[in-house]
């Protein structure tokens, strides 16, 4: 197999604008080794059905991205490390019995997709208000083949208690804290757990928050300034 530059080895990875990795090559020729080195600080083992839902996935996200702005980076490598990497290793965070988890947010799926490979016995409800990211994500859910998942296109704080009641609510890069925390007072069952990837400043104002119990933040593999922040709602 020939090598295209930043398809495989160390360092940064293909650039990617959709058109342009797409016009010169196929991700199915990433290999497992690029994918195993990028996703090793987080601890993720890459089996086979892994590799082939990530490739599926990343396929689909640069086709989606030359129409919308479901992300910013255009570096492969960053994009598995700290988007597709920080989700995966959250999966660690969430209970052990399985439930109902909203993903508050969810854009381009980060984390809920990638919670749901490593927890496929989760319910999954992709919370996004904008139409077209919510296209997205649906088509993301058929191309990945999930069951017991879908998407709510509405704000979080519209969200009725006609929806089931939540498990676990999860966000990342989302702000407003304060309002998610407030709504999730209602949205979770007692002793249901929110998940918040945010900064170390975020989590320590955050912390003292009351009606929750709040575990020490969860350091991301590779950021001194990203943690998981873990909180339980008083029952």
């Amino acid at each position: 197999m020939n090598k295209q530059k930043g398809v495989s080895g160390r360092g940064r990875g293909p650039e990617f604008k959709g058109k342009s990795i797409l016009a010169n090559s196929k991700l199915n020729i990433i290999e497992n080794s690029f994918l195993e080195e990028a996703l090793s600080p987080f601890g993720v083992a890459l089996s086979t059905p892994l590799a082939d839902a990530l490739r599926r996935y990343l396929e689909l996200l640069l086709r989606w991205n030359q129409k919308i702005n479901l992300t910013a980076t255009s570096d492969l490598g960053e994009l598995l490390r700290r988007h597709i990497g920080e989700s995966l290793f959250g999966a660690r965070c969430l209970p052990e019995a399985s439930g109902t988890l909203y993903d508050i947010g969810s854009g381009a799926g980060f984390p809920g997709l990638f919670l749901k490979l490593q927890r496929p016995d989760w319910e999954l409800l992709l919370v996004e208000c904008d139409r077209r990211k919510a296209a997205f994500l649906s088509e993301a859910l058929r191309v990945l083949n999930f069951d017991r998942s879908r998407v709510v296109v509405e704000r979080f704080e519209s969200i009725s208690g006609a929806e089931k009641i939540a498990d676990v609510i999860v966000a990342r890069a989302l702000g407003r804290h304060a309002d998610l925390l407030k709504w999730a007072t209602v949205a979770l069952r007692p002793g249901g757990k929110v998940l918040l990837w945010i900064g170390n400043n975020d989590a320590e104002r955050l912390q003292e928050t009351g009606g929750w119990d709040w575990d020490a933040p969860a350091a991301v593999p590779g950021s001194d300034e990203r943690v998981i922040l873990s909180g339980t709602l008083h029952i």
